[in-house]
Parts: structure tokens; C-alpha cells; sequence
């Protein structure tokens, strides 16, 4: 029988990475945040939901400090065989609002059942020696939250030690395997250690001490952030004609590099700010070349021109997106 379950799981997986679009999705409004996680292990198919009101994630040219006062929360959802499970969490105080990054989450397998790490940082403009953050941890269908506090020194890369007592973070997972337990303090003591760590942006997590951690069998693909992966996966949706992917992943490359005056701002990437007309082909295939061209070269702006071109000529057809 556990063979069984294996080989299934194995099929299962191959299906997944050969058709992502049931992987992961991401979309980003100014000031909300949703994420879509899927993998298959012994619960069967799993699909987590994550929707963050009030998301601020620290891109000071959107203006998020001006949500302070405003509630802050998150709402998770976890559906499988055994049927659904909703966890909220609303930020207690006003004075910050709640950052949550998808390549931040991390997963890690025990006994053929996924567990999923999910950190919630908090944006503040008044944070001092002492930075929070928060976990919530899900396992066989058990959501726990639990809240941290480190002691940091000045300075955006100001080194961070942990301020909270381990013995009682391990009791509030007491409901969870001693090992989830045990690698979740390994994690927070070797990845959370300067002022960058805990007020992230969306490049943190490219860090090498990031990306050579065992994910052991996580069956969602890359979701990077960067500029040209996010064009890359508008012009993706759009060859497969998938509307709605196409759209959050436009959006979400507004969001985190389109100013007011639509213009592609994108620190440390060569951008050309140009107000040149973008000629538009009826011809999909051309317009496919030029903009993969376009996005190779560093081109953003006259990429992000066509592509959104492209974007609106695709929901045209498609009603559902409309």
C-alpha cells in the first residue's frame, strides 16, 4: 500500500512541474496580498490560500507608511481530503503593517506529510533595538502561530541575536513532531541575523544562505520576483492562454516596478526610460521575439509596453477575464 502511495505521489509530482499553472499563483494589489500553494503528499492534493489585508512589503515609492492607523491581517486557508481549515490573524497594533513574501515561505517533508513555514514580517518606519516576527507553522492539518523578538543593532544590515526563550516556543509547538520543532529553531537561528533578515524585501531571499537551504521535496517551481522572470511568465500564460495568470503576473510586476506615470522603475537593473511608441504586430509570434528580445537586452519599459499590449489583446478574447 505505501508503495502505492509513493508511486502516485511520484506521478502526481511529475504533473505539477510539467504544468505549473496548478503550482503557484501570486497576485498584488497596493495594498493586498494573495498567494496560491499546491503539493501532493499523504493528505493527497493540498492547496493553500494566503490573503493578506492591508500588505505592505516595504516598497516605500507605493507610499505604505501612509497605512499606519489602518488594520493589518492575514487569512489562511488549507484545503485537502479531510476537508478545509481556516486560520485568521490580525496584526494587534497600528503602528505597523504586515509584510509577507512568497519566496520567504519554506516547506520541508516528515513522515510523507509536507510541513509549510510561513513568516509574517512587520513594516514600520519606527522600528528600534527590538524587531518582531512572526510563524505560522501548518503540519497534517494543525495551524499554530507562534511570535518572536530579536535584538539588533543600528544599521540596515545591524547583526541580530535572538531576544525570546526557546523552551517556551517549543512548548507553544508542543502539538507538532519534536522534529519540526527542533529544525524550526535551527532555521530561525541561522537564517534571521541581521536587520535585513527581519525588514525584507523581495530580493532578500535570492541570498545564497536562502537558496541553499533543503526544501527536501517541495513540488511548487521557482517563484522569483525578479523583473524579467515575472514578463518571462506574462508572456508564458498568454502563449497558453490563460487570461487570468497572465493578469497577476502583470500585476504583480506593476505593483513592485510601475510608478504612478507608468513608467518602469527598477533599481539595479538597466532600464531604458524612453517614451518611444512601441509598435504592436498582429502577428503573436512576432510580438513574442521582440519582447523576449526586449526583456534580454534589460529593455523593461518597452518589454513591459508590449507585453501589456498583449495582456489586453488576450483578455479581449477571453470573457471570463473581463
Amino acid at each position: 500500500m505505501a508503495s502505492l502511495v509513493r508511486k502516485n505521489i511520484f506521478s502526481f509530482l511529475l504533473l505539477l512541474l510539467c504544468n505549473h499553472q496548478f503550482i503557484y499563483a501570486q497576485e498584488l494589489n497596493i495594498d493586498e496580498l494573495s498567494i496560491v500553494k499546491t503539493w501532493l503528499d499523504d493528505n493527497g492534493e493540498e492547496v493553500l490560500y494566503i490573503h493578506v489585508e492591508g500588505a505592505c512589503n516595504n516598497y516605500d515609492s507605493k507610499n505604505e507608511f501612509s497605512k499606519f492607523g489602518q488594520s493589518s491581517s492575514i487569512r489562511i486557508k488549507l484545503k485537502n481530503r479531510k476537508g478545509e481549515k481556516v486560520f485568521n490573524y490580525e496584526n494587534p497594533t497600528y503602528n505597523s503593517t504586515l509584510m509577507l513574501y512568497s519566496d520567504a515561505i519554506w516547506l520541508k517533508e516528515y513522515d510523507w506529510l509536507q510541513a509549510v513555514f510561513i513568516p509574517i514580517f512587520y513594516c514600520s518606519a519606527q522600528h528600534g533595538a527590538v524587531m518582531p516576527l512572526s510563524y505560522i507553522i501548518i503540519y497534517n492539518n494543525n495551524i499554530e502561530i507562534v511570535h518572536l523578538r530579536f535584538q539588533c543593532k543600528p544599521g540596515v544590515f545591524g547583526q541580530c541575536t535572538p531576544a525570546f526563550n526557546k523552551t517556551l516556543i517549543a512548548g507553544e509547538l508542543r502539538d507538532f513532531p519534536r522534529e519540526i520543532q527542533n529544525d524550526f529553531l535551527n532555521y530561525i537561528n541561522e537564517k534571521y541575523t541581521s536587520r535585513e533578515d527581519l525588514y525584507p524585501n523581495h530580493m532578500t531571499f535570492k541570498q545564497k544562505k536562502y537558496k541553499d537551504y533543503n526544501l527536501g521535496s517541495v513540488s511548487f517551481v521557482e517563484e522569483g520576483s525578479y523583473p524579467q522572470t515575472l514578463l518571462n511568465k506574462v508572456l508564458l500564460y498568454i502563449e497558453s492562454n490563460n487570461c487570468k495568470l497572465a493578469q497577476i503576473y502583470l500585476k504583480e510586476f506593476q505593483y513592485l516596478y510601475v510608478n504612478e506615470s507608468d513608467l518602469v522603475n527598477i533599481s539595479g537593473f538597466r532600464t531604458a526610460l524612453s517614451n518611444k511608441k512601441i509598435n504592436y504586430s498582429t502577428d503573436s509570434e512576432i510580438n513574442f521575439i521582440t519582447a523576449q528580445q526586449y526583456i534580454e537586452k534589460g529593455d523593461f519599459q518597452s518589454a513591459y509596453q508590449l507585453v501589456q499590449q498583449m495582456v489586453i489583446k488576450v483578455n479581449n478574447k477571453n470573457s471570463d477575464c473581463n
